[in-house]
């Protein structure tokens, strides 16, 4: 299971970009497609471009949203590939011993261990 990007990663994303993998490219069509969404342009080879765009000096609107969705579609799969794999950590040991006597719970007023939920102190509803 991979992590999500660091915003750091994402960034650096957004300022290079990611290679257009033509697998990425037939996912994102199929992924629109499935959306019922239109293209609005047509692939170069390199990027998309609308038939209008290629005539006249204008940009279309329809174009315009189909290269951000696909800059961001690239970007993203371009930002998993790139991932380590997530560490795998082994569950902590735990000992009992059943001949200790048992403790008893923390004064509601006072912190517990990290990570367990304290009421009035964040972490839900409390």
């Amino acid at each position: 299971m991979s992590r999500p990007p660091t915003p750091a990663e994402a960034r650096r994303m957004g300022e290079q970009g990611g290679s257009a993998l033509e697998a990425e490219r037939l996912a994102f069509e199929a992924w629109m497609e499935g959306h019922c969404w239109a293209l609005g342009a047509e692939w170069t080879g390199t990027e998309y471009v609308a038939p209008i765009e290629k005539v006249a000096r204008t940009v279309d609107i329809n174009a315009m949203m189909t290269r951000r969705m696909w800059a961001a579609w690239r970007d993203r799969a371009a930002l998993s590939y790139a991932q380590e794999p997530a560490p795998v950590l082994a569950p902590p040991v735990v000992s009992v011993d059943c001949n200790r006597a048992p403790q008893p719970w923390p004064d509601p007023g006072q912190a517990g261990p990290p990570g367990r939920y304290q009421p009035g102190r964040g972490g839900g509803g409390g």
